[in-house]
């Protein structure tokens, strides 16, 4: 039985706005790269390339992909983490417990 690789619409769509979002950022990288929220925008391209590695998993070495994927998935899971809790401690007064 022959095995057929089929995109899920939904990864496609998650694809497409998110080079979308990429778009954006390049665009306005003078403004981001200055910015507390830098590890939120590496952990975006972290999520990104998840999304790239999703679609390529359906194509070819699809254990691999698979593999990089959830790496990637995690590592932007992580740096989004660390940006948001950078953020609120930049945010919060002098001796203010978080």
């Amino acid at each position: 039985m022959p095995v057929t690789m089929e995109l899920n619409p939904a990864e496609l769509l998650g694809l497409a706005m998110s080079v979308l979002v990429m778009l954006y950022l390049m665009v306005n990288w003078h403004n981001v790269s200055r910015s507390r929220y830098l590890p939120v925008v590496y952990g975006f391209f972290c999520v990104l390339g998840a999304f790239v590695a999703t679609s390529l998993e359906e194509f070819f070495l699809g254990d691999l992909f698979n593999i990089i994927e959830h790496a990637l998935m995690a590592t932007g899971a992580i740096l989004v983490t660390v940006g948001c809790r950078r953020a609120l401690d930049a945010e919060k007064p002098d001796g203010e417990a978080p």
